[in-house]
């Protein structure tokens, strides 16, 4: 027996749930207030905040209503002027508190620990960079379909028929709720029904009608709420998954999720420890539900993206599997392992993934930075409006361009609604030349170019000068012919050693300095395409790489120094390397202005 002052101590299923369910929260909520530049600045994220700020009205997009209730903190805050930041954080944090409402009612109304732990595992076992691209709804929900796990395991326990009935009822309504966040929910609706029913319930007549009803719910809200075109184009027939299902593994999509898999070694432990206890217990068809709905998810995306030309986009879909594996996990594990062991076991998941979310906001932090430079320059410039050529946009940490001008617009005026500044980025900025004559113009994304004006914006946020866009980059042909050399022209790191992160490559910062008393231009022309490349030799001191990843310069060089960002990739093997750093005109001449700093690879 234990003492009662052990007992104090001992960590039962209600205990480890709540100290850990706090802490988890706790931690991400941290991050959400830490990193909101990171999350509510990229693309999708700016174009609903610059959109909620200037209507004062929720963002709704595809018919995705529920959504509307994440949206109610950074309204208000909109309602009350508080600042640009604080709208950001809260509406960042927003985000997490509503994953906590349902761990609460789970935990503390339901007392349904398993499933409390089922929701934490599934908010972080297959989140790692998409937790910075939270404007989601397919994320959303993912505390409202563990709450429907929840609560569908009550209604099974549950004898007396009219409280079954009741919870029948408000089953239903979770899963109209779920469908309003994002259609892919219809596939957790029939993974969560399947699941249950797989567990000795294949008699249980409620089950089944539940699934008949959130079929026929999907089919009434396709009428009901028809899908856009964006949903369309991404909804193959079942025509089309079974002409490409043969032919997955030579998919674009299918090679990258391939490179990308090994950041959830993770989820596969929980996997695999989920079968190998399954297996031991003879719950077979718990299993096979699991498997089937991941492999079977797995090859929709795979299908769905099979061209590979949006795999950043497929990442969110990733985020399902955590549901898959979280619920039979924690519904096997805990009937088979004592809490002295499953607690530090799911302390030690909990923390690798976390860190796992943490390291993955690498590529993020490095956008955020692009943004400051960019910003910086104008401002240099005296302008409020810019012009940045599609050459020289850095793809490596960009990744799309049509939300460019609310992304800097936001990230500018968190200082002050003075300090705004827009960027719109073009591949061809003589065509622009005619409309730029207007001092008004605010320039947004293709299907909506011209639907705002400078003079139109909400000024509590954003006030911006009027005036032309700024030309950032200028073509280098007015150097002429191609120069021999760059004379009054060096550079060199701002950092002497510079550790590896998570992803293939490195972002490092190179200060450039302009002596030759006037602005050195950065847009390259058919001849002439000058910017920054490197060697890599290993510690010895022997050249292992020539020619590296060339980087275009982001901006003109003004008189002085400025500072540009410049892509590494790593080598494939750990150890320390030496970079040497130059301009080169691409693929013709290295004009030697070197400089070096050591690279250590982890």
């Amino acid at each position: 027996m234990l003492s009662d002052k052990t007992k104090a101590f001992y960590l039962d299923e209600k205990k480890a749930a709540l100290l850990l369910g706090h802490l988890f929260f706790i931690v991400l909520t941290w991050f959400s207030l830490k990193f909101f530049r990171e999350r509510m600045t990229t693309p999708d994220a700016a174009y609903y905040n610059f959109l909620l700020i200037e209507s004062g009205k929720p963002v709704i997009v595809h018919n995705r209503w529920s959504s509307y209730f994440v949206q109610l903190l950074p309204l208000l805050a909109v309602k009350m002027s508080l600042s640009l930041a604080a709208v950001l954080k809260i509406y960042s944090a927003s985000l997490i508190v509503f994953q906590y409402f349902f761990f609460a009612i789970i935990v503390f109304i339901l007392k349904d620990y398993r499933a409390g732990f089922a929701l934490l595992l599934s908010l972080c076992l297959t989140f790692r960079g998409v937790f910075y691209f939270s404007i989601t709804e397919l994320f959303m929900g993912f505390g409202a379909a563990i709450l429907c796990w929840a609560v569908i395991k009550k209604m099974i326990a549950e004898e007396r028929m009219f409280l079954k009935n009741m919870l029948v009822a408000v089953i239903l309504l979770l899963f109209v709720f779920l469908t309003l966040f994002h259609p892919a929910f219809i596939v957790v609706i029939v993974f969560l029904v399947l699941f249950e029913l797989s567990k000795d319930n294949l008699k249980n007549i409620h089950l089944w009608a539940l699934l008949i009803l959130g079929l026929a719910w999907n089919i009434a809200r396709t009428k009901l709420f028809p899908l856009s075109g964006y949903e369309a184009d991404k909804m193959p027939s079942i025509a089309d998954i079974i002409k490409y299902l043969p032919e997955l593994k030579d998919f674009k999509s299918t090679n990258y999720f391939m490179h990308f898999v090994h950041n959830f070694w993770t989820s596969g432990i929980v996997a695999i420890l989920t079968i190998y206890l399954g297996i031991r217990t003879k719950k077979f068809l718990p299993i096979v539900v699991m498997l089937a709905t991941v492999f079977g998810w797995l090859a929709l995306i795979l299908v769905i993206d099979r061209n590979g030309n949006s795999p950043n986009m497929t990442e969110y879909y990733y985020t399902l599997f955590g549901i898959f594996i979280a619920l039979p996990f924690t519904d096997i594990f805990f009937e088979k392992i004592k809490a002295k062991i499953y607690v530090p076991l799911l302390a030690v998941l909990f923390a690798i993934n976390l860190v796992g979310i943490y390291k993955s906001g690498y590529i993020y932090r490095e956008r955020v930075q692009y943004f400051d430079r960019l910003i910086n320059y104008v401002h240099q410039s005296e302008h409020s409006k810019g012009f940045l050529a599609m050459t020289n946009f850095q793809w490596g940490i960009g990744w799309g361009t049509w939300a460019f001008p609310y992304e800097t617009l936001l990230n500018s005026a968190l200082a002050s609604p003075d300090s705004a500044v827009t960027i719109y980025i073009t591949n061809d900025m003589v065509r622009l030349d005619s409309i730029n004559n207007d001092p008004e113009l605010f320039l947004g994304p293709d299907w909506c170019r011209l639907c705002s004006r400078t003079d139109k914006l909400n000024s509590d946020y954003f006030k911006i000068k009027s005036g032309t866009y700024y030309k950032i980059n200028t073509n280098q042909g007015i150097l002429g012919k191609q120069p021999d050399k760059l004379s009054g022209i060096e550079l060199r790191p701002l950092q002497e050693t510079i550790y590896s992160a998570t992803d293939t490559f490195i972002i490092t910062r190179i200060e450039l300095i302009n002596n030759t008393g006037q602005v050195f231009p950065s847009m390259k022309n058919d001849t002439i395409n000058i910017g920054l490349d490197y060697h890599i030799y290993d510690k010895e001191g022997d050249m292992l790489v020539f020619e590296g990843s060339f980087t275009p310069l982001e901006t003109d060089l003004l008189r002085g120094s400025t500072i540009q960002g410049m892509t590494v990739l790593l080598p494939e093997k750990k150890g320390e390397y030496i970079v040497e750093v130059d301009l080169c005109n691409a693929g013709r001449k290295w004009f030697e202005i070197n400089s070096r700093f050591q690279l250590i690879v982890k």
